[in-house]
């Protein structure tokens, strides 16, 4: 609908009030109803089937163009409690319909957050599904507002839902309390709630561990862990839980879960932390990967390894090519360095590593505002000389460190790969075969 342009001075006012364009931001007290939402997901991998009990919020507002109506296009926002503790995610469903009520298809989505007493920041792109929605699990690092923005296709303004309030409370969370929480949101129940033995507890690697239990839902599973402090309880689902699952769950090999997913990443990525390692699932693999570094560096080694067994051949000559990671780079260079950075920022961590136009820009832009040695670390880009050039070639990112040797995912090799093809390969490197290491500020 073509937005009117003549208001009457009351029906003006009464749009700024609401839109928040050139006043104050709306209230958020009174959020005006709205009809329920799917939970289809648009752009995001999908880590539900069915949506908890949402609390809606709607707006209408141009950005950047002319004042629109209260009839024209709008979007409303349902979320689960933003009411969180530290760690969690909530769920968000935006719906987004044009002046006569029809879906908007295909728009280019914005989730935007404004911490509080900052500015509004994009923080996750998408795009809204055949019926006009859009949902993301999200999990924000403080207090804030967050809202959703819709542009349609073809057009050049957004129009951006009301703002939710987001509260963050370091206090502690029960496996009961987060089960109410989530209970439209997880599937249906498939376990008794299950605790662990002390020796079991012991072997989960957290500091002043008393108790841990969990429960098992169709969709996800939540683990609640009690240490002298406080409790916690995280969620863990989609790919990721399969993969957390068959490694043995709180029992196995990743420990329990330290915060929820992180979702919204590149290729509808979601990356989560335990106590032992840290899995990362996305729109390019069918099942999770997951590797036993943890924190930022785990963050970034879990992306790096999924990779592993990507491959394409150059069009033109090696010298020119066009890999998801030259385009991510928007550079047509050789792309080890690319693949490190891109590993990094697909994972939230952008600013860990960042690219340059080719190898030895980034190579020495990384020397100069990081630390270099000769010392193995998981979470190093190993630097070396893979053409037999007496300088530095190569790069690619450590993994693992083990008795004397190092693995490093490298991306931009050859390998056993067909004629004219580069990929992204794991291998196992000496001392020898490494020049030095560069250290991220992780």
């Amino acid at each position: 609908m073509k937005a009117t342009r003549t208001f009457h001075a009351a029906a003006l006012a009464a749009v700024l009030s609401v839109t928040g364009v050139g006043a104050a931001a709306p209230a958020l007290s009174t959020p005006a109803p709205v009809a329920p939402a799917g939970a289809a997901l648009a752009g995001v991998a999908s880590q539900a089937s069915t949506m908890p009990a949402l609390h809606p919020m709607s707006a209408v507002a141009a950005v950047g163009g002319p004042l629109v109506m209260a009839t024209s296009s709008k979007v409303t926002i349902k979320t689960t409690t933003t009411a969180l503790r530290k760690g969690e995610s909530f769920r968000v469903v935006a719906q987004a319909r044009n002046g006569s009520g029809k879906a908007i298809a295909k728009g280019t989505v914005k989730l935007q957050f404004k911490k509080t007493g900052g500015k509004w920041k994009t923080a996750v792109w998408g795009k809204t599904s055949n019926s006009g929605k859009y949902s993301l699990s999200w999990r924000p690092s403080t207090a804030g507002h967050v809202r959703v923005a819709v542009k349609p296709a073809g057009s050049s303004k957004y129009i951006v839902s009301s703002a939710k309030k987001v509260t963050i409370s370091s206090a502690s969370r029960n496996l009961t309390q987060r089960v109410k929480i989530l209970k439209n949101n997880i599937g249906s129940k498939k376990s008794g709630v299950v605790s662990l033995s002390a020796a079991q507890r012991k072997a989960v690697k957290v500091s002043g561990v008393k108790s841990v239990a969990y429960q098992r839902f169709g969709s996800a599973m939540i683990v609640r862990t009690s240490t002298s402090a406080k409790s916690t309880a995280f969620v863990v689902r989609g790919k990721i839980y399969k993969k957390y699952w068959a490694a043995g769950g709180p029992k196995g090999r990743y420990g329990v879960p330290v915060m929820d997913a992180q979702c919204g990443l590149i290729e509808s990525g979601c990356v989560q932390r335990f106590s032992k390692g840290t899995i990362y699932s996305s729109s390019y693999k069918s099942t999770a990967t997951g590797v036993t570094a943890t924190g930022r560096v785990g963050e970034v080694a879990a992306v790096a390894t999924s990779q592993v067994g990507f491959r394409q051949k150059w069009t033109k000559t090696s010298q020119v090519q066009s890999t998801k990671f030259n385009k991510w780079a928007g550079y047509s260079s050789h792309w080890c360095g690319h693949f490190v950075a891109w590993s990094a920022a697909a994972s939230g961590n952008a600013s860990v590593v960042p690219t340059r136009k080719n190898f030895d820009t980034q190579l020495a832009y990384l020397r100069k505002t990081m630390k270099t040695g000769k010392t193995p670390k998981v979470g190093a880009i190993a630097i070396m000389d893979t053409l037999n050039a007496n300088r530095a070639t190569h790069m690619g990112l450590v993994t693992e460190v083990k008795g004397g040797k190092m693995t490093v995912v490298e991306g931009n090799v050859i390998g056993n790969l067909p004629a004219k093809t580069r990929g992204v390969l794991k291998r196992v490197r000496t001392s020898g075969d490494i020049l030095y290491y560069i250290y991220p500020k992780y």
